[in-house]
């Protein structure tokens, strides 16, 4: 991938050693770009994963780095970027594992649920981002597991871009096979609309939508605004 700046044309992607291969090449691939000449773009690693990358001005120059939460095998997928600059994205592991990450303009931090009935006893955990802000909230999901794997409960998450919160409890009622969670939209000013289908087999026995509010005090930020029951 490359830029021209008005004078030159520069070369813009990764070159680290993750990303070249043995005769010097490599694989670039230009994704977007943000306000403030920024340029968001992937390297393909040697080993088939890919790294994610931001190019931009730094002092009197341009400078590149890897953003993400970068591994042996991993590839990273940008899924949005916000007015203020930060970067939210994925990345799936070799092993199935997914983690959801923030860049703030500085570091890549790891945003999703982690730890308790959200990882396996070998590490393994699945967190997916659904939704951004133009504040730089996101609103995602996450699998929860038990002793026999995917317990079949999916949990809805919030991140400020200071603390994972989540949003939905884990529904344990032995009437019902499960639960999943997910988000159907997050507002500017803060505000989730989300989903709960409770279920047995195939069949989606319980149903309802609700908001929940960010900035309401602990404990009052659930609203339910639609119950019913729905048969397949």
């Amino acid at each position: 991938v490359w830029r021209f700046n008005g004078e030159a044309t520069l070369d813009i992607g990764l070159d680290t050693p993750e990303v070249v291969g043995p005769d010097g090449a490599r694989t670039d691939t230009f994704v977007n770009t943000m306000p403030g000449g920024k340029v968001l773009g992937y390297s393909a690693r040697t080993d088939g994963g890919r790294e994610a990358w931001l190019h931009g001005p730094a002092g009197r120059g341009y400078s590149t780095q890897a953003i993400g939460l970068s591994g042996a095998g991993r590839t990273q997928t940008i899924v949005a970027h916000t007015p203020a600059g930060q970067v939210v994205g994925h990345a799936d592991h070799p092993d199935g594992g997914r983690q959801a990450w923030r860049y703030d303009g500085s570091v890549t931090t790891d945003i999703g649920m982690a730890g308790g009935s959200f990882e396996t006893a070998t590490g393994l955990r699945s967190s997916t981002i659904q939704f951004t802000n133009s504040r730089g909230d996101v609103a995602g999901v996450a699998q929860s597991y038990d002793e026999t794997g995917a317990a079949g409960r999916v949990a809805l998450w919030f991140n400020d871009g200071l603390t994972t919160r989540q949003v939905s409890p884990l529904f344990d009622d032995p009437t019902f096979d499960g639960a999943r969670y997910s988000s159907l939209q997050l507002t500017d000013s803060g505000l989730l609309i989300g989903y709960r289908e409770l279920f047995q087999g195939r069949s989606v026995l319980y149903h309802n939508v609700f908001v929940w509010d960010s900035l309401a005090a602990p404990g009052q930020e659930m609203t339910n605004i639609l119950i019913g029951a729905l048969g397949r």
